[in-house]
């Protein structure tokens, strides 16, 4: 629920919307200030019986000593909806109270309605056996016909393994099958696979205190630091900053490098895991690239977690809103 429109402010100096499946209330908004209140606010409504027909808006003013005023309603049914696509639109309110009105304002939603057949656990058994077997067929086969929603395909593998704690098993037979694949190694694990997609959303599901002991000190230290390390010739006062500042960038990086390797212990076993996976395997495909070993780690450690998450530290939860990058 994003916002509202033109609410009478008299009537209602204090709304807030509550939603309702049939007649039952599952989720409410806050409480915000008319005529024009922006919430913002995410609902994610699971298991809705098949019984519902249809899910109602509410529109009420929270009273200070008073019960709560239902002023104007919203009735939209659930028919007009087409599974798994986006609806998002103005809803105009009905006045369900006096005085009589022809505007109650209106409010701006958007709704993604699934409709889906969840079968007994026992069901899918066979399926998640197909999905998690040795010679990877059946994810080969999915990956090929999801070519736009590997991501998708990505998360659901994880969860499944995760739920059977499988998920080393998993990574590891999916990077030996890519090492194999591949003929380049300047281009391996650039690609956008579903093995990439599934290790960065495991990283990022299970490396939150890894980065926080690495990272927050250093990129706190940088956002109140006035030193500058900006080398685009276009942005200095002089060509001459350009030494000095790349001397600062320098120090800041071998700063950050000592910190991540000194907090390696908090990477967590699975992650090191995975990195001596991904070592042994290239090891074996290109003997003689000594550099191989190390340029593969990096394209997940650094590429695909350390550096995401120095450009966006508040997105990965490493500094609070005070500071403004």
């Amino acid at each position: 629920m994003f916002e509202a429109h033109r609410l009478p402010v008299k009537i209602t100096p204090h709304p807030f919307v509550v939603i309702s499946l049939n007649t039952v209330r599952v989720a409410r908004t806050s409480v915000k200030c008319p005529p024009d209140p922006i919430w913002e606010e995410d609902f994610v409504l699971e298991d809705i019986p098949a019984d519902v027909s249809h899910f109602k808006l509410t529109l009420l003013n929270k009273g200070k000593r008073s019960k709560d005023s239902e002023l104007a309603e919203i009735n939209v049914e659930l028919n007009r909806f087409h599974s798994g696509e986006e609806f998002e639109d103005w809803l105009h309110f009905s006045g369900l109270t006096l005085p009589i009105r022809e505007d109650w304002g209106s409010v701006r939603v958007r709704v993604r309605f699934v409709n889906e057949l969840i079968m007994p656990f026992a069901e899918y058994s066979p399926l998640k056996d197909l999905l998690l077997g040795d010679d990877l067929e059946v994810v080969a086969i999915c990956e090929q016909f999801c070519y736009n929603d590997r991501s998708t395909l990505a998360s659901a593998l994880l969860k499944i393994s995760r739920y059977q704690h499988l998920e080393c098993h998993l990574m590891k037979s999916l990077i030996e099958r890519e090492i194999q694949l591949e003929t380049d190694v300047s281009t391996l694990f650039r690609s956008n696979s579903v093995t990439t997609s599934l290790i960065d959303q495991y990283m990022k599901a299970t490396c939150h205190n890894f980065l926080l002991k690495s990272l927050t000190d250093p990129i706190h230290r940088v956002l109140d630091s006035k030193t500058s390390c900006e080398l685009n010739p276009a942005k200095l006062d002089s060509p001459t900053e350009a030494c000095s500042n790349a001397e600062n960038l320098l120090t800041i990086l071998d700063a950050i490098v000592d910190v991540i390797f000194a907090n390696g212990n908090h990477c967590p076993p699975t992650i090191r895991f995975i990195c001596s996976t991904i070592q042994a395997d290239v090891n074996r495909k290109w003997p003689n690239d000594h550099l191989v070993r190390t340029r593969a780690v990096s394209a997940f450690i650094f590429l695909r977690l350390i550096c995401p998450a120095i450009l966006n530290p508040r997105q990965f939860g490493l500094i609070s809103g005070q500071f403004r990058l």
